[in-house]
């Protein structure tokens, strides 16, 4: 069990993974949380979810799972075409409350994991990676691929971060107000950590 901010008890479910290095992700994990502190110390109004790993031993370790979410590889065996799609069943049609504050919900998300995927050089984003929370946020898992780190002679996708149309699509196409935000929150959030790395320095 866990306790919550409100002193409410409650379950928290947890993979036991064997096999894969979970230091890697403990440190991922470790420079998220502490994105997200300066995001926040500055006033940004972007999401990050720095869920908790234990590395237990070298090759395992336990991972909590990220709550009421699924990944978007699970949506498409549940035979959802696009993420648009999703969004319009679980929150009304595009001119809805609830569909613009889920599409809110993203572009936060999209924005800092972004600018985290960036500077960490995250690789491997593929569907199983991408967890679609039940507010409308994407949010990022395991991160056995980072800062150039690979198995000799694999390939992984070239692009800084995972940006597609099916998302591109939620946020109403380039020329809306929701691609605008989310273009203008990722370089405010990079400035925002590169200023905070320099102060550090000095």
């Amino acid at each position: 069990t866990t306790q919550s901010k409100e002193g409410k008890e409650g379950w928290q479910s947890a993979i036991f993974k064997v096999g894969d290095d979970c230091r890697q992700d403990v440190l991922a994990l470790q420079f998220i949380a502490a994105v997200k502190m300066i995001m926040e110390a500055s006033g940004l109004n972007a999401y990050l979810f720095p869920y908790r790993v234990i590395a237990t031993a070298p090759g395992c370790g336990v991972i909590e799972v990220i709550p009421n979410s699924q990944s978007r590889d699970q949506l498409g065996r549940e035979k959802i075409n696009s993420l648009f799609g999703y969004f319009t069943f679980k929150f009304g049609g595009e001119r809805t409350v609830r569909f613009g504050q889920a599409r809110d919900a993203l572009v936060r998300s999209m924005a800092a994991y972004s600018v985290v995927c960036y500077l960490l050089a995250i690789r491997d984003r593929h569907n199983g990676n991408i967890m679609v929370e039940e507010q409308g946020h994407l949010i990022h898992i395991d991160f056995g691929f980072i800062l150039d780190i690979a198995p000799g002679g694999v390939k992984f996708e070239t692009a800084p971060f995972k940006f597609t149309s099916e998302m591109l699509q939620v946020l109403g196409g380039r020329e809306s107000a929701a691609f605008q935000w989310f273009q203008e929150l990722c370089v405010q959030s990079f400035l925002h950590h590169v200023i905070q790395f320099l102060l550090e320095q000095n």
